[in-house]
């Protein structure tokens, strides 16, 4: 006890009498101030940040969420909801390294901060910064470079000798890029010199064997020869026989060989010895590197190909990782680099280089919990290759590993799946196997993956409709991305089988549970769109006409279905039907959720009966309405419906005629319905050509639509479109069958003209173009602020072009914002909401809303920039020096202080390294907006990583107070300011920074 007291009181003394001078270099400092040094930025920082660094990591871990239907990530600690919830503990790790960093720069340890550094950023997945500290680290802690904190001069040198030595190094390095050149020329020739000298050889051998062939039969001739002479003779040829005499064994030869094979021992003896040394010094070193400090640098290096893989500079990456392998990284650094280069292959596709790689992590690899992740990816690559054999076999190794326990559920669910392609099970035993799962307690939350594989074999098998009722229940059991990917497979499915109806409704779900950074995200969303009114147009035609099929029943048979309905009503629960659209009588409908009688299931079933009795029974099946196919039957699939009978309920006399009210049972109304069937078929017939591109399909409805209606308006248009479809699909027959209808039939029609005449479509082109010309010049009047010949211009235009013209929604919010100028805020307002009502899904009418919202004022109200003019003002430079502003309104000072305080707690919890710093000026004081600005941020890139990290956490930011925030770059700030508004940089904003 008193030696350890004497111990801690000798080394206070000496960091007392030891100055902490830190300017000094490393030559410079004594080894008590060394060791001083070494201690304590060991102790006191690098061991503290590393353990918050490993309990994030820890954190990470628990948070990473893997989505085993796509191939994994490498690593698993990536794939994060929030990549910023550990931001505040990785900021500590930071700024503790970075205090060490400066206070001890003599310290063995400063290379090894700069490391944590980047780490810390790098798990922030603040790519840019890591970068930064990663390259800075690369350069001052090189060996090889002079000016770096790294290089041994070894006595201390002048400037001058010190800029000799750089250029000394310099020269070394181009010497050795160019001997690397050279080497590989040099390689190159001698691959050439080889497979020359082989031919050569080949030659060689092929000549000496003619060459040996000739000889022996030449000696074959001269021996026939010389036995007819023997012959003529009267001799008697022998045949010459080789004997070998045997070898007499010489007593001193054996002795010589014995002696020789002494010696021989003796060496063998001396190689074992020195084999045994060699070990044992090779041994003595590894212990020795146990207790003394490595330098980090290469550490540094692995870590920076890390963070290029990520920001996709794989040619960056790559160097760097061939920089590790040739030189004396530690085997732990070396370790990483096969796991790195699968990440990179992975990222880049390339999937046969990161099957190698994966098999190298796994045979260098100490962890079986990676092992196991390695031979996972393995066995997704290959089954995407479509190699299911091999994908078996890493599967049952990935289990071999004894990975954890989801890893392991999706390793043997997948194994299962394959089975049958592999010839272990039939589909029938592999999904009994599945099924046994969905009742193992320990797989309970995992029964919508276990449903989707259900699916997924059954799909195989070419068992749609089941595959379908599969991945149903995936769904309404699966969460996160095993949802996503059953309502995928649900949409796609419908979509492939034309019904699309279905397929627009789980496109939206998906739409709704898909992160925006799903590679699937784009193709869903262009999906969704186009069948937007597909489906409704699908929807409307069902309906009208399932009101007109009932509309025909008698009132006896609807009293039934109108009682079945308010059963339904009074029902607490709703009833659960084949969402979202029912199969059968009513397919093609729209959300199964709806009170209407049309979609309600229950009554269509009490229903059944009487309306058989009166129509007979027909198949449900698509296209039910077209009588006149020879091929249609007559019964009704008796489990389409299979739905419990409900309790009686009558429905009084004032009900049932609110109920009847909602068909159409007068002459007029059947012919409304009917145009309604009219229109809608043939703007299906039309959207399947231009939306999707299905011409089949579209032929298909406007034939029928011609069937059906045989004396619709605008048959013109419906011959032309078919006339089109038809040449699309290369039947130029039909094709040109419909191009004479149209000559014959409506030899003056626009349609015509343009099926027949090259230059008449050319000049309706002119005549669109000349529309877009005149609002142009309404425009530029708007602009003059000639807000009365706008408005003229505007009426011109819906009488010369139509009110539905494509232009229609521009000309009417430049009539509203005339009409605020000339009339004030409240016809402004009033007009606003024109656009908003008219145009609901147009960009004008996002534009109006946007100014209704910032409507505080007269003045504010004038706004001279239209939407699709918004983006002149500013200009987009990722690369610019950014800020975000936070728009506040009717603030007093003190709740404008309270905002700031919330924003100054966020930045502190979230982005505390990076010193941001706020300011708040009046943007507006007519309308009382001011700006709150988080200032610098290097980039658009950082400024959008806050911008995104307040919407996973606004329960942390500004509270109770409602605000809009936008990242800015330093210009388009200015122009903001000068504008009063952020009513332009919107638009702007949702377009270049988030891509809307």
């Amino acid at each position: 006890m008193n030696i350890l007291r004497l111990s801690i009181a000798f080394l206070l003394s000496i960091s007392i009498f030891s100055s902490c001078v830190t300017v000094k270099k490393k030559g410079e400092v004594s080894g008590f101030k060394k060791f001083y040094h070494n201690t304590t930025a060991y102790y006191n920082a690098y061991f503290n940040a590393n353990e918050l660094m490993e309990a994030s990591m820890l954190n990470m871990q628990a948070s990473n969420v893997d989505n085993y239907s796509q191939i994994l990530d490498v690593y698993d600690y990536t794939n994060l909801q929030n990549p910023k919830s550990e931001a505040a503990n990785l900021d500590k790790a930071i700024e503790k390294v970075s205090r060490s960093a400066s206070l001890h720069r003599q310290s063995q340890w400063v290379d090894d901060c700069y490391v944590v550094i980047g780490k810390a950023q790098f798990y922030k997945q603040d790519y840019e910064s890591a970068k930064e500290t990663f390259q800075f680290m690369e350069e001052e802690f090189d060996p090889k470079n002079p000016y770096g904190s790294n290089y041994d001069f070894g006595e201390n040198k002048t400037a001058a000798q010190k800029r000799k030595a750089k250029k000394r190094l310099d020269k070394q390095r181009d010497k050795e890029k160019a001997e690397e050149r050279k080497e590989k020329d040099k390689a190159k020739k001698e691959e050439r010199k080889e497979r020359d000298d082989a031919k050569k050889i080949k030659e060689k051998e092929r000549k000496e064997k003619e060459k040996a062939r000739a000889a022996e039969k030449k000696a074959r001739d001269k021996a026939k020869k010389q036995a007819m002479k023997d012959r003529k003779k009267g001799k008697r040829s022998t045949p010459t026989t080789n004997t070998t005499a045997p070898k007499t064994e010489n007593p001193q030869t054996n002795q010589e060989t014995t002696k020789t094979d002494t010696k021989k021992d003796d060496k063998l003896s001396e190689e074992e010895q020195k084999k045994a040394d060699e070990e044992k010094k090779k041994e003595e070193e590894e212990n020795a590197k146990k207790y003394r400090h490595e330098p980090a640098y290469y550490s540094g290096l692995y870590w920076l190909a890390r963070t290029n893989i990520q920001r996709e500079n794989y040619s960056s990456a790559e160097y760097n990782l061939n920089r590790i392998m040739g030189s004396e990284a530690s085997e732990d650094v070396r370790r990483g680099v096969p796991a790195a280069r699968a990440q990179m292959y992975l990222k880049k596709k390339e999937y046969d280089s990161a099957l190698t790689a994966l098999e190298e992590a796994i045979s260098v690899s100490k962890s079986g919990k990676d092992k196991a992740r390695y031979a996972f990816i393995k066995a997704q690559i290959f089954e995407r290759m479509g190699n299911s054999t091999s994908a078996f076999k890493e599967f049952a190794r990935c289990k071999s590993f004894k990975p954890l326990f989801e890893m392991e559920f999706y390793a043997i669910l997948n194994e299962i799946k394959l089975s049958k392609e592999v010839g272990k099970y039939t589909t029938k035993k592999a999904i009994n196997k599945m099924e046994k799962m969905l009742v193992d307690e320990k797989y309970k939350e995992y029964a919508g993956p276990i449903h989707h594989a259900i699916g997924d074999l059954l799909l195989k098998d070419g068992d749609i409709e089941g595959a379908l009722a599969a991945f149903k229940l995936a769904a309404s059991n699966g969460s996160g991305s095993n949802e996503v990917d059953s309502y995928y497979q649900l949409a796609t499915l419908y979509y492939n089988n034309e019904e699309y109806a279905d397929a627009k409704e789980y496109y939206d779900k998906t739409l709704e549970k898909m992160t925006k950074t799903d590679e699937r995200y784009a193709e869903v969303k262009k999906l969704s769109g186009s069948l937007s009114q597909i489906a409704t147009a699908i929807n409307n035609i069902a309906l009208q006409d399932s009101l007109l099929r009932l509309a025909e029943l008698s009132d006896e048979e609807l009293i039934v279905i109108a009682e079945a309905q308010l059963q339904n009503e009074n029902n607490t629960q709703e009833v659960v039907i084949d969402a979202p659209t029912q199969r059968g009588f009513n397919r093609g409908f729209g959300s199964g959720g709806s009170n209407f009688f049309a979609y309600n299931p229950l009554a269509i079933n009490q229903g059944k009966v009487e309306f058989n009795r009166t129509w007979g029974e027909r198949v449900l099946e698509d296209n039910w309405r077209r009588s006149n196919r020879p091929e249609a039957s007559s019964n009704f699939d008796e489990e389409e419906f299979d739905i419990t009978e409900a309790e009686d309920v009558s429905i009084s006399k004032e009900d049932f005629a609110k109920f009847k009210q909602k068909l159409p049972l007068t002459k007029t109304d059947k012919d409304f319905a009917n145009i309604k069937i009219q229109e809608a078929m043939y703007e299906l017939g039309i959207l399947y050509r231009d939306k999707i591109q299905n011409y089949e399909k579209s032929a298909s409805v406007l034939e029928e639509l011609l069937v059906k209606f045989p004396t619709m308006k605008d048959k013109d248009k419906a011959y032309f479109y078919l006339y089109l479809d038809y040449a699309d699909m290369n039947q130029l027959s039909e094709s040109n069958r419909y191009k004479k209808l149209l000559l014959e039939q409506f030899p003056d029609s626009e349609y015509t003209k343009i099926a027949n005449d090259p230059d008449y479509t050319r000049a309706v082109l002119a005549e669109e173009n000349k529309l877009e010309n005149f609002y142009d010049q309404t425009y530029r009047l708007f602009k003059n602020d000639n807000h009365d010949q706008v408005l003229a211009n505007v009426a011109e235009a819906e009488s010369t072009y139509g009110e539905d013209n494509e232009f229609q929604p521009k000309f009417t919010l430049l009539k509203a914002m005339s009409i605020g100028s000339k009339e004030g805020k409240e016809n402004y307002i009033n007009a606003l909401n024109v656009v908003t009502k008219k145009y609901p899904k147009t960009d004008e009418a996002k534009r109006a809303k946007e100014i209704l919202r910032f409507l505080k004022g007269d003045k504010e109200a004038f706004d001279a920039v239209l939407y699709e003019e918004a983006s002149e003002a500013f200009t987009l430079d990722a690369e610019a020096l950014h800020y975000v502003a936070i728009i506040v309104y009717k603030l007093g000072g003190d709740e404008v202080d309270k905002a700031k305080i919330d924003i100054s707690k966020f930045n502190r919890e979230f982005f505390k390294s990076s010193k941001l710093q706020m300011v708040n000026i009046f943007l507006n004081k007519d309308n009382e907006s001011q700006i709150i600005l988080v200032r610098k941020f290097s980039n658009q890139a950082k400024a959008m990583d806050y911008y995104n990290t307040i919407e996973l956490n606004k329960d942390k930011y500004i509270q109770g107070i409602d605000y809009d925030i936008f990242p800015v770059s330093q210009k388009n700030y200015r122009e903001i300011v000068k504008q009063r508004s952020v009513t332009n940089y919107r638009p702007f904003f949702e377009k270049e920074y988030q891509g809307n």
